[in-house]
């Protein structure tokens, strides 16, 4: 046991629950609520992380910013140390990798968004990384419902070692 998570330990990664994604009043929000609604997202999301904090299971967030020149403008005490790295997964350029094998973690339950974008790339390179993978899919949203669609049944059986829908993910915390 290392840092109080067992060894093979399954970890939630939540990548992108951005405000403008989920708050009524998020810029890309009136995008995602066809899809949001839809699926109830939202609630969803709730639920997936208080049952993972009820199982003590390790929540990692995966957030993504494609930065742009402007970002640090008028910035005084921007430091050196602290670099804008552009990212189109939860591995690439940062730490993700390294916080979860140094807790031993092989397994991990994907949610947040996009769904056929950031939220599939990052699990995608989970899967080439060799963890295992488990999508759900009604803890995510799409720009679209053919966009949604593409994800969760074309894209995400590819990788996905299993897709569920939160209550079956629930449940299987119970067994």
């Amino acid at each position: 046991m290392q840092g109080g998570i067992p060894e093979g330990k399954t970890a939630l990664v939540l990548t992108d629950p951005y405000n403008d994604f989920l708050d009524p009043t998020g810029k890309l929000t009136p995008r995602l609520s066809d899809s949001l609604a839809a699926v109830g997202t939202i609630a969803n999301l709730l639920k997936v992380v208080k049952a993972a904090r009820a199982a003590k299971i390790p929540i990692f967030y995966s957030m993504h910013h494609q930065h742009t020149p402007h970002d640090y403008m008028g910035w005084i005490y921007k430091s050196a140390t602290n670099q804008a790295l552009d990212n189109s997964n939860g591995f690439q350029s940062t730490d993700l990798e390294y916080q979860l094998r140094s807790h031993g973690v092989t397994k991990l339950v994907m949610a947040g968004l996009v769904a056929n974008t950031c939220l599939e790339s990052t699990a995608r390179y989970g899967y080439e990384l060799g963890y295992h993978i488990t999508m759900l899919k009604d803890a995510t949203a799409a720009f679209s419902a053919e966009q949604y669609h593409a994800a969760t049944q074309v894209v995400w059986p590819l990788f996905a070692s299993s897709i569920l829908t939160t209550d079956e993910w629930v449940k299987t915390l119970s067994v």
